[in-house]
């Protein structure tokens, strides 16, 4: 099955060029989607989750993260000036599923 033919989903997403619909691919990272998308996304590790470059608030009801982020992650995410509890995630960890089509999805600023 061609990239095309892969089920995608729409996005809301807030990035330095505003707030826009991106489709995205069902069960790719949401780094490699946004990406893809052309979203101005950092990735300075290449979504190795050792830099936190690709910081990303996702606002959905339908998702704790609290319960989902690996220790590794909440460690690099908490030390940002912009860490959001409850919002924050490395797109490089998230995974695009049907449950994050009704979130929107910030880009968080530069550390």
């Amino acid at each position: 099955m061609s990239n095309q033919e892969q089920p995608v989903i729409d996005l809301l997403v807030v990035d330095d060029a505003g707030e826009r619909r991106v489709q995205v691919q069902l069960g790719e990272t949401m780094l490699t989607s946004l990406q893809d998308a052309n979203v101005a996304v950092g990735s300075v590790c290449g979504g190795n989750m050792s830099c936190g470059t690709c910081h990303i608030y996702v606002e959905a009801d339908s998702v704790d993260f609290e319960r989902v982020r690996s220790p590794e992650e909440t460690a690099l995410l908490e030390d940002s000036r912009h860490f959001r509890r409850g919002q924050s995630r490395l797109a490089c960890q998230v995974e695009v599923t049907a449950a994050l089509a009704a979130a929107r999805i910030v880009v968080a600023p530069d550390e």
